[in-house]
């Protein structure tokens, strides 16, 4: 009796541990349900982490926008440039083509002033000829008056008509001579007389042509230094963008390297981010089928260990209203064999609720592995 007694202390100890079972159990409840809350909380932030990366992802793309406008925007000046440096080739061609005309046109202002030099080099032998040829008038001008003043004096002098008659003859001869030849002259230096004002009209009018012809060749010299300075100019600033190390065309491939490497380095980190959105929400797609499935399998786990801790306090309770009995029986006086069959019936109903202890206690092991499990998981 003793032993029975013992036995059903134990069990009451026993069913006093399955009490303390179903507070762990309703603790573990309450755990599960902060772990659900947890888990939550946890989706709600990597629903917020996301949007920011979302965010960033949009904030990648519209700088990308930016580069590209920006990229759009640098051809367009390098399109610009380049219209720039065929307008500047087609001037350089057109001041060529002015420079042709302009080489031309010295060419044939040094002809005029060579003809001109040589038409007034020829009124001045003409001038001169004329001159000399007043000079020759007025030596036999003199020489006539000479020979007057001569015939006077001869004639002055007694003579007889003999020796008179052929000087006479021979002065009358010389006279018409020279009436002869002081009208031609006479022709002559009324046409040259008639013809000297228009003579020096023409070297007038030829001078001021020549003044004027000079004055422009001096200004046409002016503008083609400029003109050659602005060339030379043009020149050195074509050579300029033709070189590629010039500064301007340094400074153009500068930033051309440096916009061409940030609009790698952006695509790169554009497609790190992506790989790395992609990845992250496959994994975290994963974790979140993964976590359901061990929720899932919990919830299973806890709904058979109350099924079984069920069992087990019913077979305490069966177990408890047979000791109820079995010393309800030693109090009535039960035969010894009664007596041994209900210790039988209860040594196998307790042996029952040690098996079914065993295999709940197993299973509250397990249920509490995967609850640490879990809590893992959403902690990670």
């Amino acid at each position: 009796m003793s032993d029975l007694s013992a036995k059903v202390d134990e069990l009451q100890s026993k069913a006093t541990d399955m009490e303390d079972m179903k507070g762990t159990l309703s603790e573990m409840r309450q755990e599960l349900n902060l772990l659900k809350r947890r888990h939550k909380a946890d989706v709600e932030r990597q629903k917020e982490s996301k949007q920011q990366e979302d965010n960033v992802v949009d904030d990648l793309a519209t700088k990308m926008k930016t580069l590209s406008a920006e990229g759009e925007k640098f051809k367009a000046a390098l399109h610009a440039l380049s219209n720039m440096q065929r307008a500047l080739a087609k001037e350089i061609g057109t001041l060529k083509d002015e420079d042709k005309t302009t080489t031309m046109k010295i060419n044939e202002l040094q002809k005029s002033s060579q003809y001109l030099e040589t038409l007034t080099n020829s009124l001045g032998a003409t001038d001169s000829t004329l001159q000399r040829e007043l000079d020759a008038v007025k030596d036999t001008m003199n020489d006539i008056a000479t020979k007057l003043n001569k015939l006077h004096a001869h004639l002055d002098k007694p003579s007889t008509p003999d020796r008179l008659t052929p000087a006479i003859v021979k002065l009358k001869r010389n006279q018409g001579a020279l009436a002869t030849a002081l009208e031609s002259m006479s022709d002559k230096v009324s046409s040259l007389v008639a013809r000297m004002p228009f003579m020096e009209k023409e070297v007038r009018s030829t001078n001021q042509k020549v003044s004027n012809e000079a004055v422009f060749a001096q200004e046409l010299q002016g503008k083609l230094k400029v003109l050659y300075k602005n060339v030379v100019e043009l020149k050195k600033a074509i050579h300029q963008l033709e070189d590629p190390r010039s500064a301007i065309n340094m400074q153009r491939s500068k930033g051309v390297m440096k916009l061409k490497s940030d609009v790698s380095m952006l695509a790169q980190v554009d497609k790190t981010l992506q790989n790395e959105l992609k990845d992250q929400k496959v994994q975290f797609l994963e974790d979140v089928a993964n976590l359901v499935r061990d929720v899932a399998k919990v919830q299973l786990q806890a709904q058979n260990l109350q099924d079984k801790l069920s069992l087990v306090l019913t077979a305490s309770r069966q177990f408890e209203s047979e000791i109820a009995v079995l010393k309800k029986a030693q109090k009535s006086g039960m035969s010894v064999v009664e007596v041994a069959q209900m210790q039988k019936q209860v040594v196998v109903a307790l042996t029952r609720l040690k098996t079914r202890e065993t295999i709940l206690m197993k299973q509250l092991d397990k249920y509490r592995e995967s609850v640490r499990d879990i809590a893992e998981k959403v902690r990670l």
